[in-house]
């Protein structure tokens, strides 16, 4: 009989302990470049926007449900 709850549970899933570890290291870059894509995109059109106000007036349409748009100078 194990002395504390680490051993035996090290003891009895040694295998599958090691198993999730592994798959875990794995997986992150994975998780790296899931997470890392959407942040990307979102600072570049924030950038790209900031660009183009500062430097360039803009009009944008905006279609409202009831098929009117609007006109907002930006």
């Amino acid at each position: 009989m194990e002395k504390n709850i680490f051993g035996y549970v090290w003891r009895f899933s040694r295998r599958q302990q090691i198993t999730m570890t592994l798959m875990s290291a794995a997986s992150l870059p994975f998780l790296y470049l899931f997470y890392e894509v959407p942040k990307t995109i979102i600072n570049d059109a924030i950038d790209a926007s900031d660009r183009f106000i500062n430097g360039l007036e803009s009009t944008v349409e905006v279609t409202l449900p009831d098929g009117g748009g609007e006109l907002v100078s930006l």
